[in-house]
Parts: C-alpha cells; structure tokens; sequence
C-alpha cells in the first residue's frame, strides 16, 4: 500500500524542483490546503514561487522564511506535528 501523509516537511527550497514533486503529491491525495510545510530562510529569487504558482499548486505550501533550528522548535511548542 502507498503511503499517503496529511503533512509534510521539507528543509530548502533553493528553485523548487522537489517540492514540486510534493506538492503534486498533496494534490493527488486531495491533501489539506498549506500540507506541506517548507523551511528556506534564504532567498533564492522568485523561480520556484513562479513553477509553483504556474502549476497551481500554491494553495498545498506553507513556507516559513527562517532557519530551522528557529522554526521546529517553535512547530513543537506550538504543538504543530508532522
């Protein structure tokens, strides 16, 4: 059997290109609106917003623009699972 997550997690973003992989996995599964959580802290430009958005897939990201070790702990105590 496949494995179908409600939410998933993905440090980087950099130009998107695994993400949307994800992201068109989220939507295959009819996933929950921001079910995939990305952590870039780093501006990469505007590419992979842009794939994103021009496949129609914005609606599935949730992206948190800062360092990890900021944002997981802050998902912790707000008791924000994956």
């Amino acid at each position: 059997d496949h494995v179908k997550p409600i939410k998933s997690l993905e440090v980087g973003l950099a130009y998107g290109i695994s993400t949307l992989f994800i992201l068109e996995k989220c939507r295959q599964y009819d996933g929950n609106n921001k079910c995939h959580v990305v952590i870039e802290p780093f501006s990469w430009g505007d590419a992979a917003i842009h794939n994103i958005r021009k496949e129609g897939l914005e609606n599935f990201i949730d992206i948190r623009n800062n360092l990890s070790d900021v944002v997981i702990p802050t998902m912790y105590l707000s008791n924000e699972r994956i």
